[in-house]
């Protein structure tokens, strides 16, 4: 009898052991939180991404450079933020001019390029002010 007590006590001993084991292992891995780089999106390797706006011309600060153009995504309205460099080709129609003299209102085309790692500055490279007649953009 006391045989089958020791076998049976030294089987508990490896089952709660072995119990322990995989209940710390599954803890560690779910309480690790995912990696940074997982929840960013992955930027070209040379860290810019180039993009194109068409939208209406909103606000332009003469001061700090920047302009806000408002752009319909989908069914929504966005306001974007563009800091202007100052080698940005400014046109109206294709005839060179500053950034004075494009309105407020103007439907305009930019270029531009957001800049890694937080995706949040926008450097506009181009900005055009469209005839009346082009479409595109909010009114």
């Amino acid at each position: 009898m006391r045989r089958h007590v020791i076998i049976f006590g030294a089987r508990l001993d490896l089952a709660l052991g072995l119990l322990f084991i995989l209940a710390s292992a599954t803890l560690s891995t779910r309480t690790a939180p995912p990696p940074v780089t997982a929840q960013l999106p992955i930027l070209p390797p040379a860290g810019r991404e180039e993009r194109l706006l068409v939208g209406t011309l909103w606000a332009v600060d003469l001061k700090v450079r920047t302009i806000e153009v408002i752009t319909g995504v989908g069914h929504a309205f966005r306001l974007e933020r563009l800091e202007v460099t100052p080698d940005a080709e400014i046109s109206d129609r294709g005839v060179p001019c500053g950034l004075a003299d494009i309105q407020r209102g103007r439907i305009v085309r930019v270029q531009s390029v957001t800049v890694a790692p937080l995706r949040t500055h926008q450097l506009a490279t181009s900005v055009e002010a469209l005839a009346k007649e082009e479409t595109g953009g909010v009114r």
